[in-house]
């Protein structure tokens, strides 16, 4: 009863990881998102007591910690700088279920069974997100005709769309059953329409590197007959239901790029940019403050053009929390992309292995996702977003399987164990595009 508990509110808090869903409250004094975090966090410490091992061992969960504690002193300066204290008290209780959030799935998810729940609840929970998109629900930008939904802004769930369509991609290629090819087709399609109806250029440059990632990580031909029903399912979505606005938003990327070579800071993004540096010159250490950006601007620049944000996870970090903030949430983010590339290594080394294989395609898809996070937050502020947050703890709950699995590999009578030679690479799971470099 208890793992079924614990598994049954993994699924609703990775479900509904999205700004939108996780501000849901339905009429209680706390979002939906969280009181799912806190139910897991009670039941997988309830997991806990009654068996020895805890936490896998990895160098991102001593990180974690010290990013919690050394965000405190921007949270201090925000107040000082005049933020009111109901904003620095929702700031705190974002860092701390951010990080909950981290050691609860890399403690939580142990088994195939738990990444295959994971995987679930981000196809049906973005999809559904991607629904309310395309409804025109949510935030929206009239003057581009840009919808929101249940993603949050445009421009993230623009983002939630490209991770789901990552996530359902990888659903498409492993499974043989021909239900759930459906329901991922589905989800990629409705995704899709939801990135053009957010006229987003962030989600659309993402869907490329995501793309781009998975063809050079596997470099098989295998892999077009997936990759070309995909791109013609991409481009007649663009082609067909994509308002006139939406190109016209699109070629606008070029004009950024001008704008970005010569700095004028009449563009507002590169504006932000520049003064979210000068946040950070004037307090190194400590950041101006999390949330505390428009404040300090008003004050030491009363006369600037207005910049809400730095429209950029790295800038606005710096500007944020400073060097404290900045450097372990760096460390953790090196920290998750090596364990991801280890993961495929140690499936490689054992690749005769099916659940390592598994593993493979698990640890590919979800860093591809994670790089989409990773080049989106060059130019929008993405660093606070649970998704991010979501990717720290697959990986460490990914790369601990695959020792486990090694371990048991290595401990097995020699008759089961994997032979020194490849052997076919036939599954019923993993298809030929996900089994070899």
């Amino acid at each position: 009863m208890l793992q079924f508990l614990v598994r049954l509110f993994l699924f609703l808090s990775v479900g509904t990881v999205a700004e939108g869903f996780a501000s849901l409250s339905f009429g209680i004094p706390i979002s939906a998102n969280k009181l799912f975090t806190i139910a897991l966090l009670g039941f997988a410490a309830l997991q806990l007591l009654g068996q020895r091992s805890g936490l896998p061992a990895n160098a991102k969960n001593v990180w974690a910690a010290v990013f919690g504690f050394a965000v405190l002193p921007s949270l201090a300066t925000a107040f000082i700088m005049g933020v009111g204290i109901s904003q620095v008290v929702n700031s705190s209780v974002t860092v701390i279920s951010l990080i909950l959030f981290y050691y609860v799935l890399a403690f939580v998810v142990r088994e195939p069974r738990d990444v295959q729940i994971v995987v679930w609840a981000l196809v049906i929970g973005g999809t559904i997100g991607a629904a309310t998109t395309i409804a025109g629900l949510g935030a929206a930008d009239t003057y581009y005709e840009r919808g929101g939904g249940l993603g949050g802004n445009p421009n993230l769930s623009a983002l939630y769309a490209v991770t789901t369509i990552g996530i359902a991609s990888y659903m498409l290629v492993t499974t043989e059953n021909l239900a759930f090819k459906a329901v991922a087709i589905l989800a990629i399609g409705t995704n899709l329409l939801a990135v053009v109806q957010t006229v987003s250029r962030a989600g659309f440059l993402s869907l490329l590197v995501l793309g781009g990632f998975l063809l050079l990580r596997f470099r098989r031909l295998d892999l077009l007959q997936f990759a070309i029903p995909a791109v013609v399912l991409g481009v007649l979505a663009f082609v067909v239901f994509a308002p006139e606005t939406y190109f016209d938003r699109i070629s606008t990327i070029g004009e950024q790029a001008s704008d970005l070579a010569r700095f004028s800071t009449d563009n507002e993004r590169i504006r932000g940019w520049y003064y979210g540096m000068l946040a950070f010159l004037n307090y190194p250490l400590s950041g101006c403050g999390i949330k505390a950006f428009k404040e300090w601007l008003y004050v030491a620049y009363p006369d600037a053009p207005m910049t809400p944000v730095p429209h950029s996870s790295y800038i606005r970090l710096l500007a944020t929390t400073g060097l404290a903030g900045t450097i372990p949430w760096v460390v953790i983010v090196l920290l998750t992309w090596i364990d991801f590339s280890r993961v495929r290594s140690l499936a490689l080394a054992r690749r005769a292995d099916e659940q390592l294989r598994d593993l493979f395609g698990q640890a590919t898809f979800f860093q591809g996702v994670f790089l989409t996070w990773l080049f989106a937050g060059l130019v929008s502020p993405f660093e606070w977003e649970k998704a991010l947050w979501l990717s720290f703890g697959m990986s460490t709950a990914l790369l601990a399987m695959a020792r486990r699995r090694i371990r048991e590999l290595d401990g097995a009578p020699a008759s089961d164990r994997e032979k020194d030679e490849p052997e076919p690479m036939a599954s019923s799971w993993v298809p030929p595009g996900l089994q070899t470099n």
